[in-house]
């Protein structure tokens, strides 16, 4: 400590506390940050098993992304809730009009092939 207290310095013990006390603070911080993270809001789905997507591009100028939402909600989600495997079918506007995303989570590869080929 001989480079910071030196004759000049007429109070050496309250730079070497004001030292500590910041370097203290340095490596406390995340900790206390870390123990303040916030909750997520929902639980994660399934980790396990296969996920297929789908992006549909509307071509009918009539039709709207609702259209072939509920079209897909009244035909084929029927059908592949009641598939082998099925865990999840999911069916969402992205934002763009002509756009429509769909998913569908299966216990294997294969069950989810099959539930692609359906569609």
């Amino acid at each position: 400590m001989s480079m910071y207290c030196t004759e000049n310095h007429y109070n050496c013990d309250a730079f070497i506390m004001l030292y500590i006390t910041l370097l203290l603070s340095l490596i406390a911080t995340p900790v206390l940050v870390s123990a303040f993270e916030p909750e997520p809001t929902c639980t994660c789905q399934p980790t396990d098993g296969y996920l297929v997507t789908r992006l549909w591009t509307i071509v009918d100028a009539n039709m709207t992304d609702q259209d072939v939402i509920d079209e897909f909600n009244e035909g084929f989600a029927p059908i592949v809730t009641h598939m082998n495997g099925f865990q999840r079918y999911t069916a969402a506007k992205t934002g763009n009009s002509s756009t429509v995303f769909f998913m569908n989570a299966f216990d294997t590869e294969e069950l989810a092939h099959g539930a692609q080929e359906a569609a």
